[in-house]
């Protein structure tokens, strides 16, 4: 019988997440195994990306969320993360495993890949090999779950994280599962790969190692000589921000093509509208500008490019990723206060600080050199 990989995600709700778990996908169907995908019951729709390589898509259990946060759950690190999906109640952790163990006893995996899976992972302890994969944000270090650096201060989560391991631990003990000692270990696997260049981690303390890189081809270098003042947006949905910031590009001359999940509304009179996102390669072939949320993916992509960003965020870790590149010099976060004002300054894209290209030349050896299709095979190899 063809041996079962299974993999999750739970608590994401992005596109980055299946494509980090599709592309380690495509190296468990290399060796032989087959790919099968649980994602958490809900309303959303997934929508497959052309190259798919799971052999099947199965539901797995349905994850509690808190409607009504108390602001005492409001706290900093991923235990805010873990407390409104149902972490605070041993019932309810109780619960979501049994369902997980039922699924694992009907496919019977042989290993598991798991990205910000808490669920999965507590299920698999002491049972199957568990992968997990993170974006560095939802993969904690050792040190467990800490506030970020970067984060601006919120309540200490000493006291969730407690509770949270207490409720933990008395679910574990029930079932004949060692209990674990860091909270961490519920968003850490047997093994776990980082998929993002070190320079946009927010997490400290992290072991070099775990770095893989971005589990994705590397883009072709992006090159300013004869390149026309194209912008290609990426959106979610448009907000006022953006309907200012593209007017302001729009009325310097700048050609906007947009994709957007949602409505375009006003922006649409000043961008022409594509009906599907663009592949790296089709970005740096045609365009000298990028303006969009600063989603890791599409943010790394541009980054090894070398193509200037135009960053506007609207979750947290975004935002970390957007406040880290413009630190570097890599793009301009307009996120805080009336920033997309200020695009009214500059006269064309040769105004844009110019990107380090030599920095950018290191990061892409090292993800040459990272080789992480053939770190993701021996690593699965090994839990085997």
């Amino acid at each position: 019988m063809t041996p079962v990989a299974l993999f999750a995600n739970e608590l994401g709700g992005g596109r980055g997440h299946i494509a980090r778990l599709n592309a380690v996908a495509s190296v468990a169907r290399d060796l032989g195994y087959r790919p099968v995908l649980s994602l958490p019951k809900g309303p959303d729709t997934l929508r497959p990306p052309a190259d798919w390589h799971f052999d099947a898509l199965i539901e797995g259990p349905e994850l509690p969320r808190l409607r009504n946060v108390p602001a005492q759950l409001n706290v900093g690190g991923l235990a805010s993360n873990l407390a409104r999906t149902g972490f605070v109640d041993k019932s309810r952790i109780a619960s979501v495993v049994a369902e997980w163990h039922a699924l694992l006893m009907t496919h019977r995996p042989h290993v598991v890949v798991g990205d910000f899976a808490p669920y999965a992972r507590l299920a698999c302890l002491d049972r199957i090999p568990f992968l997990m994969l993170g974006s560095g944000y939802t993969l904690p270090s050792k040190e467990g779950l800490r506030p970020f650096p970067m984060e601006q201060r919120k309540r200490d989560p000493s006291r969730v994280i407690r509770r949270i391991l207490s409720q933990v631990n008395a679910t574990l003990s029930t079932i004949g599962t060692s209990e674990i000692e860091d909270l961490g270990a519920c968003l850490r696997g047997d093994r776990n790969v980082v998929a993002c260049l070190p320079i946009l981690d927010p997490t400290d303390g992290r072991e070099a190692e775990e770095y893989f890189g971005p589990l994705e081809s590397l883009p072709e270098l992006y090159d300013s000589n004869g390149h026309s003042n194209r912008v290609y947006a990426y959106l979610h949905s448009v907000t006022q921000n953006d309907t200012v910031a593209l007017g302001q590009l729009a009325r310097h001359g700048l050609q906007i093509d947009l994709f957007c999940d949602g409505e375009v509304h006003e922006i649409g009179r000043i961008a022409r509208h594509l009906e599907t996102p663009l592949a790296p390669r089709q970005i740096v072939e045609k365009y000298s500008l990028t303006y969009h949320r600063a989603g890791l993916g599409l943010a790394t992509q541009c980054l090894l490019a070398g193509l200037p960003q135009l960053l506007n965020p609207r979750h947290l870790e975004a935002s970390f990723t957007a406040a880290r590149l413009e630190n570097e010099g890599f793009g301009i976060d307009l996120s805080n206060g009336d920033r997309a004002e200020t695009l009214g300054a500059f006269g064309s894209l040769l105004d844009f600080p110019l990107i380090d290209t030599q920095r950018i030349e290191s990061f892409r050896s090292w993800m040459v050199s990272k080789d992480w299709h053939h770190a993701i095979s021996k690593l699965l190899r090994d839990l085997a």
